[in-house]
């Protein structure tokens, strides 16, 4: 292999890298701003010169070689949250600002290591289920509605999972497991012939562990720092998602009122 071709290879290994740490970042849940910033902190780190985006289709890397423009591209299958991953990310873009690593494979190694994590499910939905019942406790909820809403959100959850797993766009997972959620912490409270305000409560506090918070607050902090496009876009998405699942409660109401349960 001639020279300029060694370099033209050794330049898209080092894109191939800094595309890797946006779409870990990305995917992890960081703002437009810090995955823009790190991927630049890295390059600066690599010596090399690169134009970097990031959209909901995927993270973009471009740099200028000897024969023309060179390009890395990662998909963005979903936003997902990972603080941990994103400080490791951000801890290692400053190990290599400070000359830390001895070469460009150790740096690629470490990124590695980091990887794209996700916290284990089995953790997450009885957290998430004891999160909407403590909702409906502390906002009057007897020890009743508190089991009920418990109940609803372990479903709830657990069919969210296993339909994202089965490969269902999010906003339908969204709509069905607000109305398997909401319908099973209604029907529970049924058994102990609670109150119209109770079944209330209790439907809100299943369903209320699906709002997005995350990628609302995403959105308006990108808005907010000028990336317009891709807040708007994480805007629009978490606010579907709420739609979503505001239908799913509509038709837990709309079966209970014309089946009379």
């Amino acid at each position: 292999m001639s020279p300029f071709l060694q370099e033209e290879t050794r330049l898209k290994h080092k894109l191939d890298l800094i595309s890797n740490l946006g779409l870990i970042l990305a995917t992890s849940g960081a703002e437009t701003r810090l995955v823009l910033s790190s991927m630049d902190l890295l390059a600066k780190a690599l010596e090399i010169k690169i134009q970097s985006s990031l959209n909901r289709t995927g993270v973009f890397v471009t740099c200028e070689g000897r024969f023309g423009q060179i390009l890395s591209f990662r998909k963005i299958k979903n936003f997902g949250i990972n603080m941990a991953t994103v400080t490791s990310c951000h801890r290692l873009c400053l190990k290599a600002e400070n000359g830390e690593f001895e070469s460009v494979k150790a740096i690629e190694d470490e990124l590695k290591k980091i990887g794209q994590k996700t916290y284990p499910k089995a953790l997450i939905v009885p957290m998430e289920a004891l999160a909407g019942g403590a909702f409906a406790f502390l906002n009057g909820g007897s020890f009743k509605v508190y089991m009920a809403s418990v109940f609803g959100a372990l479903i709830l959850m657990a069919l969210r999972f296993f339909l994202t797993k089965k490969g269902y766009f999010e906003a339908f997972c969204f709509m069905a497991s607000a109305f398997v959620g909401g319908l099973a912490s209604l029907l529970a409270l049924r058994l102990f012939h609670a109150s119209y305000q109770e079944e209330i409560l209790a439907i809100i506090a299943t369903s209320l562990i699906l709002v997005p918070g995350f990628p609302l607050l995403n959105g308006f902090l990108d808005i907010f720092k000028g990336y317009i496009e891709t807040g708007l876009m994480r805007s629009f998405q978490a606010l579907i998602l709420i739609i979503s699942a505001a239908f799913g409660i509509l038709g837990v109401i709309c079966v209970t009122n014309f089946y009379n349960l």
